[in-house]
């Protein structure tokens, strides 16, 4: 019995610390600041998604692999527009749009993508801008869980100018760009 007791205690903590190592890795002690700042322009390529703001990362990847696939493209920064707050509008009804942002060259190609995509251009915008570490999946939570309740201290008492939040994925920066425009 103390055997598996010793054994269960160590693979306990072996897991804890694996665990507790991931977090860190993942932004656990990162301070978030948030400051005000023109964010854009922004050639973006997405498709509207309505429904749980949690499917958001498939609909960027299909976005992604048919522009590397289909049209030569090589984005390496992914993005997701939110418009409703969660916590007062139902999953089913969220609405968001997610894709890629064009950079360099491949911004010339946005007219041929138009036949499988939307392409918008967003303007250059005062925005509420905050970062945060893209290491793994768990520091888009952390940073979600940290980022918007200082974006919504920020935002008290302001009742105009901002619209929607934007996340930008940025890959070769391993940094999440959180925005309020």
């Amino acid at each position: 019995m103390k055997k598996v007791l010793a054994v269960t205690g160590i693979t306990l903590g072996i897991v804890l610390t694996a665990l507790l190592g991931l977090l860190i890795h993942a932004g656990l002690f990162f301070k978030v600041q948030v400051t005000e700042a023109l964010s854009g322009p922004y050639v973006v390529v997405y498709v509207e998604q309505t429904g749980d703001y949690a499917k958001a990362n498939k609909a960027g990847m299909d976005v992604y692999q048919t522009l590397v696939a289909e049209f030569g493209v090589n984005p390496t920064k992914g993005f997701g527009i939110y418009f409703d707050d969660p916590k007062s509008v139902a999953k089913e009804k969220l609405r968001s749009e997610i894709g890629c942002i064009l950079e360099g060259n491949d911004i010339q190609k946005a007219p041929l993508v138009t036949s499988k995509f939307k392409v918008k251009i967003l303007e250059s915008k005062q925005s509420l801008v905050a970062t945060h570490p893209f290491t793994n999946p768990l520091s888009i939570l952390l940073g979600i869980t940290k980022v918007y309740p200082k974006f919504a201290e920020k935002l008290k008492g302001k009742t105009e100018g901002y619209t929607y939040s934007m996340e930008i994925y940025d890959m070769p920066n391993k940094t999440t760009i959180y925005l309020m425009r």
